[in-house]
């Protein structure tokens, strides 16, 4: 019981609990990783989506596994998994943006902070403009900002 009590707390401490879902791997991920790590790691992402090139993830982010990721505004969104309507991953809102996300009827959020959970509606299969189908991981043909056909 105790074990679990802290266990809650520290969940709850890193704002990325709510009644309907955690996400463990995430919840995991930001206990082991600080929030300046990820940050390095985000904005090297970031700068590859802006080039356009293939994705090539950087530690802490890597042990993630993302399928893919791109920009919100500046912010970098982190996609763990997708079932043709929704994704679900990471959003990652970096330092220097002045951007901070509003959840609404295409973005749902599990707390509020530098790195939180998020669940987007991406409707008749549409993807963001600017991001592949497949990962570039499992499939090098596919560049970050490449139209989806």
């Amino acid at each position: 019981m105790r074990r679990s009590a802290l266990v809650l707390a520290a969940i709850l401490a890193f704002g990325l609990c709510a009644a309907r879902a955690c996400d463990d791997r995430v919840v995991s991920f930001v206990r082991q990783h600080s929030t300046e790590e990820v940050f390095a790691a985000a904005r090297k992402v970031a700068i590859q989506v802006i080039k356009r090139e293939v994705i090539v993830w950087p530690a802490p982010l890597s042990e993630m596994k993302p399928i893919r990721g791109y920009r919100n505004s500046v912010n970098l969104v982190v996609v763990l998994k997708e079932d043709g309507e929704k994704e679900f991953g990471m959003y990652i809102v970096l330092p220097e943006s002045s951007y901070l996300p509003v959840p609404d009827d295409e973005w749902t959020f599990t707390g509020m902070g530098p790195i939180s959970i998020y669940e987007r509606k991406i409707g008749h299969n549409q993807r963001p403009e600017g991001t592949p189908a497949k990962s570039p991981s499992s499939d090098p043909s596919q560049v970050p900002g490449a139209p989806h056909p």
